[in-house]
């Protein structure tokens, strides 16, 4: 059973009693104009929302790639340009370090950042998206194929540049890279281990 003190009505009183709207609660019956009262509301609630995403966003321990790509609260042209849900999948999994890489995979073994490094490169890097993306040596011949312009002088600003791209060929041609590569990473730790 609920407890009466908290329900979603509730829920709605706490919020009307903040600063902006706290007679609305009191006055609801000579609340003149109901449209207005819902678009300030409305406005409120997203500014609210807006504000626990940074919250969330700047605390996390994750989200590296993701504090770079996102500072905006908005949907990214790659969900709206891209075609096949594989391919948004993908680049949602690698934008949220939702995926098998050291670099994420490290931290829920404990393992300290700094030792998340790359098992299969003698470059002695940490594997994060970065790395996967765009150094990487087992994919040099993938990156020449899908994202050839990218990958020469690879930098952090390249990185984000390639990941927030608005043009649905590149958006198709990183989705295939990382497609690819992840593949190609999975049949080359089963040869090493």
């Amino acid at each position: 059973m609920q407890d009466r003190g908290t329900n979603w009505l509730s829920d709605v009183r706490k919020l009307l009693n903040g600063p902006v709207f706290s007679e609305v609660w009191i006055f609801w019956d000579s609340v003149i104009n109901p449209p207005y009262f819902v678009n300030q509301l409305t406005l409120r609630l997203t500014d609210l929302n807006i504000t626990e995403w940074r919250k969330c966003v700047s605390k996390s321990t994750s989200l590296t790639l993701y504090k770079e790509l996102q500072d905006n609260f908005e949907l990214f042209p790659y969900l709206r340009k891209l075609d096949l849900f594989k391919h948004r999948q993908c680049l949602s999994k690698l934008r949220l370090s939702s995926h098998v890489l050291n670099i994420e995979q490290g931290k829920h073994r404990n393992i300290p950042r700094n030792m998340r490094k790359c098992t299969l490169c003698n470059n002695d890097e940490i594997k994060d998206e970065y790395h996967f993306v765009l150094i990487r040596n087992a994919y040099t011949e993938l990156r020449h194929s899908y994202i050839h312009s990218f990958f020469t002088r690879p930098s952090m600003y390249k990185c984000v540049k390639l990941v927030n791209s608005e043009s649905k060929k590149t958006l198709l041609q990183l989705s295939n890279y990382v497609l690819k590569s992840m593949k190609l990473r999975e049949s080359l730790l089963k040869i090493h281990h």
